[in-house]
C-alpha cells in the first residue's frame, strides 16, 4: 500500500504544473486561449497521497512508556484528508478535516511479554490567510489556523506462551483502556497555489507548517476515570499535498 502512495506521489509530483492547475477544452487552438483572472472563488481540498507530519510533542507519554514498557513512539505521521476554501481576491479562508492514513504500530518484547502499542491522529482546523505573493501565475499564501487535534492510544501485552483455545475466557494477556489526548491548536503555514484562469480549475496546493497545542491537557479514557493522569503538549510539524478544484466568479 505505501508503495502504491510514493508511486502516485512521485507521479503528481513530476507532472508539469500546468497540467493539473487548470481544466482545458482539447477543441480549442493553443493560440485561442484567453486567460482571465476571477475575484472570487470556493474550492473543494482532496488529499490523493498521503500527507506527512512529525510529531514534537506528547514527550510526557513518549518517555512514560519507553521507560517502562520499551516502547516507542513513531514521530512520523502519514495523514489524509479533505477541506473547504474561500477566496475573496488576496484573502484566503479554509476548514480542513484529516485523520490518520495508517496507524502508528510500536512493538517491544520484554521478557515472555510483548508490549504493543496503536496511536491515531484526527484533527479539524479553520484557517484565515492572505497572498503575500500574488505573480500572474502562482499566490504564495501565509495562513493563520486555530482547531482541534485528538490523539488515541491503545495499549495491549501478551504473554508468548501458547493459548489454548479451549480457554478462550481467560486470554494470557491483559490490554490498557484506551487512552486519548484532546487539545485546541494554534498554527501557522505557507502555501503555494497556482492561479485559476478558467471558470472551473484544478489546482494543487502545497502547505509547510507547524501547529502546537493551547495549554497541556490530561490524558483521558472514554472508558473509564483515569487515576494519577498527566498533562502533555501536542506539537507538529506538517506537509500538506491536495487536490484543489475550484469554481471561480
Amino acid at each position: 500500500m505505501k508503495k502504491y502512495l510514493y508511486v502516485l506521489c512521485a507521479i503528481y509530483i513530476l507532472v508539469k504544473g500546468e497540467v493539473f492547475s487548470q481544466v482545458t477544452n482539447l477543441d480549442e487552438e493553443p493560440n485561442d486561449v484567453v486567460l482571465n483572472t476571477f475575484d472570487q472563488s470556493t474550492m473543494y481540498y482532496l488529499s490523493p497521497v498521503s500527507s506527512f507530519g512529525i510529531s514534537l510533542g506528547y514527550n510526557a507519554m513518549r518517555d512514560k512508556m519507553d521507560t517502562e514498557l520499551g516502547l516507542s513512539q513513531k514521530r512520523l505521521v502519514e495523514f489524509i484528508g479533505m477541506g473547504m476554501g474561500w477566496r475573496n481576491r488576496r484573502m484566503f479562508y479554509g476548514l480542513h478535516l484529516g485523520t490518520s492514513a495508517l496507524s502508528g504500530l510500536s512493538k517491544s518484547v520484554v521478557g515472555n511479554l510483548t508490549n504493543k502499542s496503536q496511536t491515531s491522529d484526527t484533527f479539524f482546523d479553520l484557517s484565515v490567510g492572505r497572498a503575500l505573493v500574488s505573480t500572474p501565475q502562482f499566490y504564495l499564501i501565509l495562513r493563520a489556523e486555530g482547531g482541534l487535534h485528538v490523539r488515541s492510544l491503545q495499549i495491549t501485552q501478551i504473554d508468548q506462551g501458547a493459548f489454548d483455545l479451549n480457554d478462550f475466557g481467560n486470554a494470557p494477556g491483559i490490554a490498557w483502556p484506551e487512552m486519548e489526548h484532546i487539545s485546541g491548536t494554534l498554527g501557522v503555514a505557507v502555501e503555494y497555489m497556482p492561479k485559476a484562469f478558467r471558470p472551473i480549475s484544478v489546482l494543487e496546493s502545497i502547505q509547510f507548517g507547524y501547529k502546537t497545542g493551547i495549554g497541556a491537557p490530561d490524558w483521558r479514557s472514554p472508558d473509564l476515570t483515569l487515576a494519577n493522569s498527566f498533562s502533555d503538549r501536542m506539537s507538529m510539524l506538517f506537509l500538506k499535498v491536495m487536490v484543489v478544484i475550484s469554481r471561480e466568479k
